[in-house]
């Protein structure tokens, strides 16, 4: 700790007679003497300028910038872990850092207020609005009928703002009926707040190196990758055993729960974290460096390779959440006596953090997985056995995609390696459609951008219009190969083949208004709100940006993708034949379609749709005579091109 003199030996004489009045009397417990110790340290400022940095998790990670103030909230956090008493385990998650930040500020705006209020922004961060709508839709949500709107300031979630998601959860373990546990009070703050905390630090990052990259010169910035490891390393250091309480620790001890078989080099999440912000790092450095020839903004190239990192650090801080819901399941299901309460809720609390972004690709699975971990868990406790594990996985295993991670990810639970349960297999793209393809994961990286429409339309629902306006310009699922998105925005400015009627017609249409590039402008303002839908609902907002989506801009850039198929075929002949035909293919279906439980969204839904609604279908198979014409012609090119 860097002391400043000019607090007096009277001051600092005091601090040891009489700890902050938080922390109550000495002498209760463990957990009083860190609170105590604390109470010491943050009477200091945390850095003396000209002051070295302090390093975290021992030496690996270099904050370029002061962030002892978020590593603070570790040490709280531990504190809280071993206090007894409700009430001061209460005053230690509000308490306030010197930098004006608190665990409870995380998620809502404090009374006295922090330095900047909540630090969660919808905004900013895609994931928090993705929690928000899932937990607002959710079997204890406001909006678990799916067929009533609510305006975005009436959402609920367990009778509070759902914005204030985490923190409900947390007051929920403090006063919670079974008697308070503090170290599941504990957990509970560190994947719910701190865990969401990180997230918004990466994408803040991102925003910053895109946005504004000369806030990295201003003596006071504090760089936002800085904090996200702050948040998840905290006071962790291997060599000296330190920092149990933060997510680097929390995430070391739910892997060591796993086996990984014989595979050489298995997957580690802590280390993909650590490899992923030592990298954005340095590339945020790089952001105020502009290419004079260029033509993209400011960062904007920088962004782009930050985003993607980002987007996949994000995933990989799931696969803990995920281990972490499969142990604790697990455990709940293997015991030969009914189990605790206490195990319960571990159960329970996993099944709200890792699930959430399950509802944008299948609503119905999150809702049976919801009602597996949480719903029933709470009415049906005693009736969770190895059965109703066994169903449990079998849902979780195949909607692993929709949270972005793979199977080898997770490895197996040592507590079922000599018990009957699913394997985990990884999507594969036998198509249920029966289109061939030689490269079927290729095909399923592009394949999920239907994935991307959703989750605009869900952030647009959400009033989050500018984080669904960067999922639509960056791309979030959809991908061209594993590190390359080929964004919605990239396929609404895709200049139309000369063949292409469909897409020129409309361009040709617009023309006469002097509007160019149809789909992406009329994208733009309905995905903001902006000129004639200033006034539409975000409801309105979200049915107009998804079907012009789907019925313009997809249609049109899958006509443009056989075309450029046929023409390669021509001149060329070789495999960006398959590429551009997969990619036409993929662009009408999506990943949804192909599989047999869930409902897709592209369209071939649409084709679907009419079928059952408006008379379209082949009255000899109930099936969409205009799906099964299209599919005959995708085969049939296929294996033209192919010749």
């Amino acid at each position: 700790i860097d002391f400043q003199w000019n607090h007096t030996i009277q001051q600092v004489s005091m601090s040891f007679i009489a700890p902050t009045a938080t922390c109550g009397a000495w002498w209760r417990s463990l957990s009083l003497f860190l609170c105590y110790t604390y109470s010491i340290i943050t009477h200091f400022p945390h850095q003396v300028a000209g002051a070295a940095l302090d390093a975290l998790l021992g030496g690996k990670y270099v904050p370029t910038t002061d962030v002892e103030y978020i590593v603070d909230l570790t040490e709280l956090l531990e504190a809280i872990a071993y206090e007894t008493s409700i009430t001061d385990g209460i005053a230690l998650y509000k308490k306030i850092t010197p930098d004006g930040i608190s665990l409870e500020s995380i998620t809502v705006d404090t009374i006295p207020p922090s330095k900047d209020g909540a630090y969660l922004d919808a905004q900013d961060n895609p994931l928090y609005s993705i929690y928000m709508y899932a937990f607002w839709r959710s079997h204890n949500g406001s909006g678990k009928d799916p067929n009533v709107d609510q305006p975005r300031d009436e959402m609920n979630f367990l009778g509070e703002m759902v914005d204030n998601y985490g923190h409900t959860i947390i007051l929920d373990q403090f006063q919670k009926g079974s008697g308070y546990d503090a170290n599941l009070t504990a957990e509970t703050i560190r994947v719910t707040n701190l865990w969401m905390a990180t997230v918004q630090s990466l994408y803040d990052a991102v925003d910053v190196c895109e946005d504004n990259p000369e806030l990295v010169k201003d003596p006071t910035f504090i760089n936002p990758i800085d904090q996200a490891a702050a948040f998840w390393f905290g006071n962790f250091d291997e060599t000296a055993l330190t920092g149990s309480g933060s997510l680097y620790a929390w995430a070391e001890r739910i892997r060591s729960e796993f086996s990984f078989g014989t595979t050489p080099s298995p997957f580690d999440a802590n280390k993909e974290i650590l490899e992923g912000l030592n990298y954005l790092q340095t590339k945020l450095k790089l952001c105020k460096y502009i290419n004079p020839s260029s033509t993209i903004e400011a960062g904007g190239d920088h962004s782009l390779e930050m985003r993607k990192v980002v987007d996949k650090l994000t995933k990989v801080m799931t696969v803990p959440l995920v281990q972490n819901l499969i142990h604790h399941t697990a455990l709940v299901a293997s015991s030969p006596e009914p189990a605790d309460a206490d195990s319960i809720d571990y159960m329970i609390l996993y099944g709200l953090v890792a699930l959430p972004s399950i509802v944008i690709c299948d609503k119905y699975a999150y809702d049976s997985l919801y009602n597996y971990t949480i719903t029933h868990a709470n009415e049906h406790a005693n009736e969770i056995d190895n059965d109703h594990l066994y169903d449990m996985l079998v849902s979780l295993y195949s909607r692993l995609i929709c949270l972005g991670i793979k199977c080898d990810y997770i490895g197996t639970s040592k507590i079922l390696e000599n018990v009957a349960m699913p394997t985990c297999l990884d999507p594969s793209m036998d198509l249920n459609t029966g289109y061939p393809s030689s490269n079927s994961q290729e095909l399923l990286e592009f394949m999920q951008v239907d994935l991307d429409i959703r989750t605009i339309g869900t952030l647009i629902e959400m009033e989050a219009s500018y984080a669904a306006y960067d999922v639509y310009h960056w791309g979030m699922h959809g991908r061209t190969s594993e590190n390359t998105y080929l964004s919605v925005q990239a396929a609404a400015l895709e200049e139309y083949h000369p063949s292409n009627t469909v897409g020129r017609s409309y361009n040709d249409y617009f023309a006469e208004s002097s509007v160019t590039n149809f789909a992406d402008k009329h994208e733009y303002k309905a995905i903001l709100g902006r000129e004639e839908f200033a006034d539409a609902t975000t409801t309105q907002q979200r049915i107009i940006t998804e079907s012009s989506m789907v019925l313009i801009t997809l249609h049109a850039f899958a006509i443009n993708h056989m075309y450029n198929a046929i023409d390669i075929c021509r001149n060329v002949g070789n495999n960006l034949i398959e590429n551009n035909w997969d990619r036409a293919f993929a662009s009408l279906t999506g990943w949804a379609e192909e599989d047999q439980h869930s409902e897709g969204f592209l369209l071939f839904e649409v084709a679907r749709y009419l079928c059952t609604d408006a008379d379209s279908c082949n009255v000899e198979t109930d099936d969409s005579e205009i799906n099964r014409l299209l599919m005959a012609a995708f085969k049939d090119g296929k294996t033209s091109l192919e010749m």
